[in-house]
């Protein structure tokens, strides 16, 4: 693991390209932290007045919310969150998530956004999956490979997707909007909204229920006035179009938003978790190389030791008769025999202690014990 940090000016432009997953969280420090898998995949250099960061492994960027940023182009995912002004995104290869920002522009994402608490408008040029999203002022995506779930709009929309719309708006006066869908489209208002609403239904199946109206057609077109009327919603959908005030926009992907986010938080710890573990591990490694160094060390000595008393014995008579040059003689009868040597205390105490110790196995200080004793 490598982590950096250098301080930065609060008003820096900082360009990204990341080859796998990329996370950036705006603080209030005036600094930036980054941490990525290993120390030689992160490259930061001074470039037009600005930082120029590139990341060859997962990386997480913690810089100073009020930094203007463009993320040039991610392999992988990429998480963005807490920045005061807006942000460009170039090219994404997998997922994108969007968290408390002022505005986003995004050229192409190859998997699914998602974005909670946007307060600017987010341009959307390209989606190869969904779009799913919670509070935002106004949207614009001409191109959505998958389904769209939007829940909070305040602004204008302008909308298009291959696959189902569900959307929702409680503000009282609707501002303009349009809708196109591959599938159905689903919208939900308040019970006192003001609109026009002009539906296009390729299914011919029409239903409204909301702020006064109540009625259900097979037809394909229908144009109706929701409370005072006001400005034109338009819906287009491949099959039904559904209006009602008493329902809501399912809210599924917000477990995904959050996920992401803990995810990101622990990135850090662990890698941390991960070194630490490591290094107890060669730690114990080394513990098991002494203890067996020691074992080995004592089992010499006593070998040792038992060497020394078998070249003792070597040169004695077994049978009680002690060979001198030219000589030959009987020991006396009362002479203590000396053919058998008895083990000493302290290498008793010696074997006892290292079984106490867990150095030998109960086994082994038997056999040492019987081999002292012969």
């Amino acid at each position: 693991m490598k982590q950096m940090t250098i301080p930065l000016r609060e008003n820096a432009k900082i360009a990204i390209r990341a080859s796998d997953d990329l996370s950036i969280e705006g603080t209030q420090e005036k600094i930036l932290t980054a941490v990525v898998r290993h120390g030689e995949s992160l490259k930061i250099s001074e470039h037009n007045e600005g930082l120029e960061i590139k990341a060859t492994t997962d990386c997480r960027l913690m810089i100073p919310e009020t930094a203007t940023v463009t993320v040039e182009k991610v392999g992988g995912d990429l998480a963005v969150s807490g920045l005061a002004n807006r942000v460009i995104v170039g090219k994404i290869g997998g997922d994108l998530t969007l968290e408390k920002l002022a505005g986003a522009s995004v050229e192409m994402v190859g998997g699914d956004i998602r974005f909670k608490n946007i307060s600017g408008t987010l341009e959307i040029a390209r989606v190869g999956g969904d779009l799913d999203g919670e509070g935002v002022v106004a949207l614009s995506s001409r191109a959505v490979g998958g389904d769209a779930v939007l829940i909070g709009v305040t602004g204008t929309v302008d909308l298009s997707t291959g696959g189902d719309v569900d959307i929702s708006a409680n503000t009282e006066n609707l501002q303009p909007m349009t809708i196109k869908a591959g599938g159905d489209v689903a919208f939900y208002v308040g019970t006192k909204v003001n609109a026009q609403l002009d539906m296009l239904s390729g299914g011919e199946e029409i239903s409204v229920h909301a702020c006064g109206q109540d009625g259900d057609w097979e037809e394909g077109v229908v144009s109706l006035p929701l409370g005072e009327g006001g400005s034109l919603v338009r819906l287009e959908a491949g099959n039904a179009i559904t209006v009602t005030d008493q329902e809501s926009a399912p809210r599924d992907f917000i477990n995904l938003i959050e996920e992401t986010r803990d995810g990101w938080r622990d990135f850090g710890i662990d890698l941390e978790r991960a070194i630490r573990d490591s290094m107890n591990a060669v730690s114990g490694t080394i513990e098991e190389a002494v203890r067996k160094a020691e074992k080995a060390s004592a089992l010499a000595a006593i070998k040792i030791d038992l060497s020394n008393k078998a070249r003792k014995n070597k040169g004695m008579n077994h049978e009680g008769k002690q060979k001198v040059v030219g000589f030959s003689y009987n020991e006396p009868e009362n002479k203590p025999d000396t053919s058998k040597s008895k083990v000493s205390d302290e290498e008793r105490m010696m074997v006892l202690r290292m079984l106490q110790e867990k150095k030998i196995s109960v086994e082994e200080a038997e056999k040492l014990l019987n081999a002292l004793d012969r």
